[in-house]
């Protein structure tokens, strides 16, 4: 029963920690709500937009799709392109927050440009329109937030629609089953621990010798 019991609390443990990472990023997703709403003057109600979680945004996003980039170019065998969107999310994070932006802007412009191609390997590693909006999103956001100039004309209009949907996916896919295993796992946990406990009532208890 021990061991049943130290099985079980690892799992608890592994999915609490899992579902932090995916509350994380629903977070993340909302408060690029709450930024993308006031450039947008949307009347919506909003939180007030933590810039800190816009940067790991930005980050997040142009590393996913750095790595989907860098997916394409090992099909296609481009180093060219292989070299170009070999980033460190460490090393981005280290700098400016311009560099950040124009860092964020190079991988969307190369995916955008791909995407026009309408290339079909590029869609199979995951360049596709919907990824790069939600990087739009994200630069557009963190880029007003440190008061950069963007050149808006050149880039798609942000999507509101695009981030909510993105938060209700998360919520659907990810933090919904999580919380489910954590809660199942939980009440198993409860009802070993009960059982133990009755059973250590159910053993004579010995007086010790005077």
């Amino acid at each position: 029963m021990v061991r049943e019991l130290e099985l079980k609390k690892e799992v608890v443990w592994s999915n609490t920690g899992a579902v932090g990472t995916v509350v994380d990023k629903f977070l993340g997703s909302m408060n690029l709500v709450s930024a993308l709403a006031q450039i947008t003057s949307s009347q919506i109600d909003t939180v007030t937009v933590n810039k800190r979680r816009l940067v790991r945004s930005v980050i997040n996003r142009t590393m996913e799709m750095a790595e989907a980039l860098e997916c394409y170019a090992a099909r296609v065998e481009d180093q060219m392109l292989s070299a170009k969107v070999s980033l460190s999310p460490t090393m981005i994070a280290r700098s400016w927050d311009p560099v950040i932006t124009a860092t964020a802007r190079a991988i969307y412009d190369l995916s955008e440009e791909l995407i026009q191609t309408g290339a079909s390997e590029a869609g199979q590693c995951g360049v596709t329109p919907e990824r790069n909006q939600l990087l739009l999103n994200s630069i557009v956001a963190f880029a007003n937030a440190i008061g950069s100039e963007v050149e808006r004309d050149s880039l798609a209009p942000v999507s509101l629609e695009a981030e909510f949907a993105r938060a209700e996916e998360i919520l659907r896919s990810g933090i919904e089953p999580l919380l489910a295993g954590v809660k199942q796992h939980c009440e198993g946990l409860l009802a070993m621990h009960r059982q133990a406990m009755a059973l250590s009532k159910a053993i004579p208890q010995v007086p010790l010798n005077p």
